[in-house]
């Protein structure tokens, strides 16, 4: 059964394209963030740290984050999609060292800085993927083939 499958150029690359999201890595950013309860608070924060006081230490001593004591603010690298759409859009725009303006989230103000930016990466299909696209499209269709033969075979039992 699985002898007669053929997978088409155009088939392989129509299955890459809708799933560009598996071969390509988006842009991240190394980031963070103060948590405030006011947006006096986190302006008071944000001007100590354009002052000249690191960002870590403000963070540490008046974060209503938890993990700030501990982390100082650090969000690790963020990838479009894992924050509230305000604050993404906040952090996505800043330059690295930037300090933005307190943003309000969910009640609380947050005050975000980005240390580093990691490119994005668009991978085009190599060789190798577009050979493990050809044998995953020929996976599904030998499938949909053996559902089919036995939903058939099913069908034509005498129970």
């Amino acid at each position: 059964m699985r002898e007669g499958i053929e997978v088409s150029d155009y088939d392989i690359q129509s299955y890459a394209e809708r799933n560009a999201s598996v071969y390509n890595q988006p842009e991240r950013r190394q980031s963070r963030y103060i948590v405030s309860a006011t947006e006096t608070e986190a302006l008071a924060a944000a001007g100590r740290v354009q002052a000249g006081e690191s960002f870590v230490d403000v963070a540490r001593q008046v974060s209503i984050d938890p993990l700030a004591p501990k982390n100082g603010g650090n969000l690790g690298l963020v990838s479009p999609g894992q924050l509230a759409p305000a604050l993404e859009e906040v952090i996505f725009s800043l330059e690295v060292g930037q300090i933005s303006a307190p943003v309000n989230v969910a009640d609380k103000w947050y005050v975000a800085t980005v240390e580093a930016v990691q490119a994005g990466q668009e991978q085009l299909p190599q060789e190798e993927i577009l050979a493990d696209i050809e044998e995953i499209i020929a996976d599904e269709e030998f499938a949909s083939r053996w559902k089919e033969l036995m939903d058939g075979l099913y069908a034509d039992a005498e129970l």
